[in-house]
């Protein structure tokens, strides 16, 4: 995670807490300037893909099971 910082862009912060629910916050520090942050991680759903899967399997290039499969293994 990138300091947000303006004047400092570290490329390494430190996590010294997380809230975890539907959306998990994460509460961070810059080990350079010590500014402290939030990130948020929010669960998004890739409609694209699951329209772009519906087709592959419909004109025969992805197999229904193994679609299954993966599904299951997540």
């Amino acid at each position: 995670m990138v300091c947000p910082n303006p004047n400092c862009g570290n490329q390494k912060t430190i996590c010294y807490g997380t809230q975890r629910g539907l959306t998990t916050l994460r509460y961070r520090r810059c080990p350079v300037c010590k500014h402290p942050f939030i990130s948020k991680e929010v669960v998004v759903e890739d409609l694209f893909s699951v329209d772009h899967n519906d087709y592959l399997e419909d004109i025969g290039e992805l197999e229904s099971d193994v679609r299954n499969r993966v599904k299951r293994s997540n």
